[in-house]
């Protein structure tokens, strides 16, 4: 497995050359011209996030490279800082808001030195006499911490208990009728190739019922046995997601314990 990436940075991370058009006249952002190169740095930091090493190989000279990798604010690469999370001038930037009702405040009346991407998101609605002052730290990263990050989908279903009766006349209606290929023939007799890809459908169900005169002669229950899904959108391994799932589960039962 290849575990680092060399990358160019004038018309690669960026549209056009930083040292001709400048931090303002490259193109990186939220328009049609610079989505692109917003979403490839995306993809390169999850890349980076799995254990990729970055490197850059670059005519640029190093000036030009720093200012757009530190100052542009669509640029998702951004230097590293030494802070420990504790917060930096690298990794976090401070947004305030004041407001007074009656209001709905919106998104973007949070003013900083980076800019809110989803402007018409309202915060709060003020009433009279109501206002508001706040100071938020936006950090660098991805929420992962956050109460709402959801990294995946978690799902579960029992595993079927499938009969097949002996007055079954091997008309393969079922075979035919299973979406997901459940029953094969072996021995010229109907066998259960793999149950755990049964959803219980009951798709063969009504197929053996219609040619069997109302009468199936296949059962479908749901059973004692539990499967457990996890997908995961990529951010972190399904692995990661049920480890720190059995974790986070660990500290609530503690916290219930210790209760008086």
């Amino acid at each position: 497995m290849k575990k680092c990436l060399v990358l160019d940075l004038d018309n690669t991370l960026w549209g056009g050359v930083v040292g001709e058009d400048g931090l303002d006249g490259i193109k990186l952002g939220f328009d049609s011209e610079g989505a692109g190169f917003l979403a490839f740095q995306q993809a390169i930091l999850d890349l980076h996030n799995r254990g990729i090493i970055l490197a850059i190989n670059s005519k640029n000279t190093y000036e030009d490279a720093m200012q757009v990798i530190r100052k542009h604010p669509n640029m998702v690469l951004k230097e590293k800082c030494s802070c420990k999370g504790k917060g930096c001038s690298k990794c976090s930037a401070q947004l305030k808001l004041k407001a007074k009702g009656p209001v709905t405040v919106y998104s973007k009346e949070l003013k900083g030195k980076v800019k809110v991407i989803y402007e018409e998101m309202p915060l709060v609605e003020l009433t009279e006499e109501q206002e508001l002052e706040l100071v938020a730290t936006a950090r660098l990263g991805k929420g992962i911490e956050h109460t709402k990050f959801s990294p995946g989908l978690v799902y579960y279903r029992n595993v079927p208990e499938i009969e097949i009766d002996k007055t079954c006349q091997e008309c393969k209606k079922c075979i035919e009728a299973c979406p997901q290929d459940v029953f094969k023939i072996e021995k010229e007799k109907i066998e259960i190739k793999d149950i755990y890809r049964c959803d219980l459908c009951e798709a063969c169900v009504e197929a053996c019922k219609k040619n069997c005169k109302d009468k199936s002669c296949i059962q479908i229950n749901p059973g004692k046995e539990i499967m457990f899904f996890i997908e995961s959108f990529g951010m972190i391994s399904a692995k990661e997601i049920l480890v720190e799932a059995v974790k986070a589960l660990e500290d609530n039962l503690k916290q219930v314990r210790e209760l008086p």
